[in-house]
């Protein structure tokens, strides 16, 4: 009798109920005709049942009354809320090519999602059940500096989700990276087809004369200077203004020496080297004031120091005639001693800045080039693994490059084979003669070795087995040039910067053949410039001069 009942009652409360071939009620949900709620019919089924069993000892009118005030208290539950879609990026920022982990979750199960870098699709996924994933793929070679959309989209399910990947590329320390290379492989803006179109972006009037190679990284440039210690700027010009665009220091990195060197970018700290003989490290996001002091510092010879170069937890800066490996974390105190130092019967030459490769650091040396053991001997003094023979040692710092150390010597380049020989001294792989010392590092990119001699003025194109490809005259042998993109940075002779076309196939005459500059920087004040930095679509080059405009930035 119930059964027959429930269908009538339901009618009059607006309710329709279903019925499965059991006898009960379906266990589905049923929707209220006169709103959008949800209702499971096995709890409707027992408060009819309850609201039935009171029926019969009141009236009719207050049962009614009452299975309406439950229904509508069941009726009114709110729907499970929506899935919320993200997804994370890993690493978030870096150059083109980076590789990124992308996960996810919230989106359909099972589904297949697609991550689009920009307007491209860069990789594809499959969920889990609980709609998670995780993908990789690499940034395209393409892909200019600043933020980029990463967006990842169910295929099935339409529901999407969208981070930023900021595209940018760190000139970290003293001629690019730890190898001392002097090539960036990530520049993508500034191509030999747009390096005449090169314009004055931002400059700084206050800092005094800049023999020093800038640092770039996380969006701040850091140079050393004669007079005013450690200066860092916002790299983009950002906050600056005039006009020319003047650019002021975000902090100051205060020494009490003068000729702070190429500073070194590592772990959140930026180390530079001064005349006092010691080893500065300070915070790479500054104090939160204008002047900041150091973190720590180490102490070395107070005759010519080199840029420091940071690799594996480690300092490495040559200084007088030794080589000094410091623990870039500092040692908890406010002056630190060096982890080891490295010597030789002949000496280091201090001023050459180290060039670290695999597992070993090289340094120019008076017998051409020493190689040490990065992780030292165990000992305080450490010996060289392996020499040169007696080439006559200049300050140029070595690049490394294929497996081959390339060092300027007495009277011109020699080439080593990385791994040495076998012995305690070994022969070069080949020898250029230039005539004259050199004491720029080289610059290696893409098979091809440049590099300025002294005396003569003159910048050589070499290939990696010491054969001449082209020459450019006018340039300044005591800066290390730069390579990005197909394009070769040098200082002129005559207080200016030149770009030339990386290959020699147009602006070139003559056997041997020499090269005109792509682009020459406007005329300025200086003596001489400092070795460039080319990174994020920028060139940004240092003077020394008794003038103005001591750090350039052109774009």
């Amino acid at each position: 009798m119930l059964a027959a009942r429930l269908p009538r009652l339901g009618a009059r409360l607006g309710l329709r109920v279903s019925w499965g071939g059991g006898g009960g009620p379906v266990r589905t949900r049923q929707l209220v005709t006169r709103s959008v709620s949800v209702l499971t019919a096995q709890p409707l089924r027992a408060r009819l049942i309850a609201g039935f069993s009171r029926w019969r000892g009141r009236s009719r009118v207050l049962t009614l009354a009452a299975a309406s005030v439950m229904l509508a208290v069941g009726l009114s539950a709110a729907p499970a809320a929506a899935a919320t879609t993200s997804i994370t990026l890993k690493p978030a920022a870096g150059p083109p090519t980076t590789k990124v982990t992308v996960t996810g979750a919230g989106f359909g199960a099972s589904e297949t999602v697609a991550v689009d870098f920009s307007t491209t699709q860069v990789a594809t996924a499959t969920t889990s059940a609980t709609g998670t994933f995780s993908a990789t793929f690499r940034v395209p070679a393409s892909a200019p500096p600043g933020k980029h959309p990463v967006i990842a989209t169910g295929q099935a399910s339409g529901r999407s989700a969208t981070r930023d990947f900021l595209v940018r590329t760190n000139w970290a320390q003293f001629h690019f990276s730890q190898a001392n290379s002097g090539f960036n492989p990530y520049e993508n803006v500034i191509s030999p087809a747009s390096v005449p179109g090169l314009k004055l972006a931002w400059t700084n009037n206050s800092a005094g004369s800049i023999g020093s190679s800038p640092a770039v990284a996380g969006g701040v440039l850091y140079v050393g200077t004669q007079f005013n210690g450690l200066l860092a700027f916002n790299a983009a010009g950002s906050g600056c203004s005039g006009s020319p665009v003047t650019c002021k220091p975000l902090w100051t990195g205060t020494m009490p020496a003068q000729g702070a060197t190429s500073p070194a970018v590592a772990g959140g700290v930026v180390y530079t080297t001064a005349a006092d003989g010691k080893l500065y490290a300070f915070r790479a996001a500054g104090c939160g004031a204008s002047a900041c002091a150091p973190l720590w510092t180490g102490t070395i010879s107070s005759n010519s120091q080199s840029a420091p170069t940071v690799a594996g937890g480690v300092v490495y800066v040559t200084s007088g005639s030794d080589l000094y490996a410091f623990r870039a974390a500092g040692c908890g105190s406010a002056t630190c001693n060096p982890l080891w130092t490295g010597t030789d019967v002949y000496g280091v030459t201090g001023g050459s800045a180290p060039a670290v490769s695999g597992k070993v650091v090289y340094v120019s040396a008076y017998k051409g080039v020493a190689a040490f053991n990065a992780a030292g001997c165990g000992s305080a003094t450490c010996n060289p693994l392996w020499t040169g023979p007696n080439l006559g040692g200049t300050t140029s710092s070595p690049a490394v490059a294929g497996g081959v150390v390339y060092v300027g010597v007495a009277l011109g380049l020699a080439a080593f084979r990385a791994a040495g020989c076998g012995a305690s001294a070994c022969n070069p792989l080949w020898t250029f003669s230039t005539g004259s010392e050199i004491v720029a590092s080289p610059a290696v990119a893409k098979g091809v070795v440049y590099v300025p001699d002294t005396s003569g003025s003159t910048l050589y194109a070499l290939s990696t087995t010491g054969t001449l490809l082209w020459t450019a005259a006018s340039v300044d042998g005591f800066d290390s040039p730069a390579v990005a993109n197909g394009v070769v940075y040098a200082a002129a002779s005559g207080g200016a910067l030149y770009a030339f076309r990386a290959v020699a196939t147009a602006g070139c005459s003559g056997s041997p053949r020499v090269c005109a500059p792509l682009w020459t920087s406007p005329a300025g004040t200086s003596i001489s410039y400092s070795s460039p930095a080319v990174v994020n679509g920028m060139v940004y080059v240092g003077q020394w001069t008794v003038f103005s405009q001591y750090l350039l930035a052109f774009k």
